[in-house]
């Protein structure tokens, strides 16, 4: 069975249909792109020394973004055990959000956070540990036990692709990534539809009009000496998402997500430039969409009215109120009406 498209009417917003197109690529490229970069604050044992037998944790609230209320309390930790130092103490704590403990009684925190690790230096003092909250997600830290953190926070890679909508700013994020940008709109066919629709079960008027919009995708994939090195370019991450696209199922899904037809990307081309001494691998990408725009005119059309009926003079003993009226003059049959009703006038 073929996937089914479930395209609808909206109202076209640019800003939204690249936000969401930006969502969408990042799934889909979960595994060719960076990460967005966030600022967290890093995470790390009391004191030079691990005892034996200590246990370090920290709880954090699990906060909502999307109605600001708490979904969970979770606390990472860990018991050194014999020998164990800084680097194990701190990946014990980065395991916990995978695992949970380790009989399994609680349950691991991978839904709502991710732990970034650095234990490679020479100095235990050097070694620190975020946590970082998915997106959807806020961390608030309510306790901590033989476990520190510095007042100033640092930069760090967290669950989300490095995609973004490119209006003005533009946040930190890793290579390679992505970056969206609207650009023209036209208008197809200005008046594709003028009838009534029910929104929430009240009939309103509404146009239509046939718009193509344009969105540019800038993949930015580091410089030269990394791409020779990874054989991961900006024009390679292009292609495979213009490749993944040309299945029936995820087309389908993201055109469904954005309520706009997808055009395919026909042609990508490479634009490297020059950052101090070194040339970075840039490609870019244009992608088309066509969407029904819908609008509810402040001023009605006038093409459903409101009128009162004066039909037949006979009275219903059940309905004195109502009015009997013939709707069809070569049946006898009546239909019973109030005192007004809604009339469209163009099947009239």
């Amino acid at each position: 069975m073929a996937y089914p498209s479930e395209i609808e009417r909206w109202q076209f917003n640019e800003i939204e249909a690249c936000k969401e197109y930006s969502f969408q690529i990042g799934e889909l490229l979960r595994d060719k792109l960076g990460k967005l970069l966030v600022e967290a604050s890093n995470y790390f044992p009391t004191g030079s020394a691990v005892t034996e037998g200590d246990t370090y944790s920290v709880t954090f609230n699990i906060i909502s973004t999307e109605d600001n209320t708490l979904v969970d309390t979770v606390t990472p930790l860990y018991v050194a055990g014999i020998g164990d130092g800084v680097t194990e103490v701190i990946e014990g704590l980065a395991e916990w959000i995978v695992t949970g403990t380790t009989d399994n009684l609680v349950d691991p925190a991978s839904d709502y956070m991710i732990s970034n690790a650095y234990t490679d230096y020479p100095s235990d003092t050097d070694k620190h540990l975020f946590f970082v909250a998915k997106q959807g997600y806020i961390l608030e830290e309510t306790a901590k036990l033989n476990v520190e953190s510095d007042s100033t926070k640092a930069w760090t890679p967290s669950d989300a692709p490095a995609v973004y909508l490119g209006y003005g700013t533009a946040p930190k994020a890793e290579y390679p990534r992505i970056v969206v940008t609207p650009t023209v709109s036209n208008t197809i066919c200005p008046l594709m539809e003028e009838s009534v629709i029910l929104v929430e079960s009240v009939e309103r008027e509404y146009t239509s009009s046939y718009i193509r919009y344009g969105v540019f995708l800038t993949c930015e994939a580091g410089d030269f000496d990394t791409v020779l090195r990874t054989n991961i370019s900006a024009q390679s991450v292009l292609n495979n998402f213009r490749s993944r696209m040309g299945n029936e199922i995820v087309r389908k899904r993201i055109q469904n997500n954005m309520n706009s037809v997808c055009h395919p990307i026909e042609r990508i081309t490479p634009l490297p430039v020059i950052e101090a001494t070194k040339y970075l691998s840039v490609a870019t990408a244009s992608a088309q969409f066509d969407m029904v725009d819908i609008l509810f005119p402040d001023e009605l059309a006038g093409f459903v009215e409101q009128v009162i009926i004066e039909g037949s003079t006979e009275a219903d003993p059940e309905n004195p109120e109502g009015i009997l009226y013939k709707y069809d003059p070569d049946s006898p049959e009546v239909a019973i009406y109030g005192q007004e009703m809604n009339i469209d006038r163009r099947t009239v």
